[in-house]
């Protein structure tokens, strides 16, 4: 799109167009004077679409915790409070990674790591637990989680995994 006139000015009002894409993009005004007008020109800087991570936790605080600090950094967030609910989550919509509390009512994580490993192989998965001082965790690595955190979780830690894990 063409933002100037013939003389090489930034047209007055011009900006692009949407492409109608769901995303977080970033735009950036520039508004400048010259002798005789004012001029804004919108600039697209980049558009990025978020990446997904589903949290399944049996504790709303946790998920509230994880939910805040993931959204705040840009994620897309989802939650499950069983293994179960995750599945059907996962089922329903593409996640990029999935933070799965091991020990859950109905469906525990250890039963899941498996079913999303064989399911949906791309989906990357951080274990996270406390009970029994975390020693379910190294046979979540086992089973084929991609990292593993001992709650309580800080979530600075939290967020260097997950951007870690998801390359980012």
């Amino acid at each position: 799109m063409d933002w100037r006139n013939d003389r090489n000015e930034p047209k007055i009002g011009s900006r692009p167009a949407g492409d109608g894409s769901v995303g977080v993009s970033s735009a950036v005004t520039v508004t400048f004077t010259t002798t005789y007008s004012v001029y804004t020109r919108f600039v697209l800087v980049g558009t990025m679409t978020a990446k997904s991570v589903l949290i399944a936790d049996d504790d709303p605080g946790v998920r509230g915790l994880f939910r805040l600090t993931l959204e705040k950094a840009g994620y897309q967030v989802m939650e499950a409070a069983n293994g179960k609910e995750a599945m059907r989550v996962l089922h329903e919509r593409a996640v990029h990674l999935v933070l799965i509390d091991l020990v859950m009512p109905e469906q525990e994580g250890l039963e899941t790591i498996p079913q999303i490993k064989a399911g949906f192989p791309a989906t990357k998965m951080i274990a996270i637990s406390g009970a029994f001082g975390g020693a379910f965790l190294a046979a979540a690595e086992a089973l084929g989680a991609d990292a593993v955190l001992l709650k309580p979780i800080q979530p600075d830690i939290l967020l260097g995994t997950v951007r870690q894990v998801l390359g980012d």
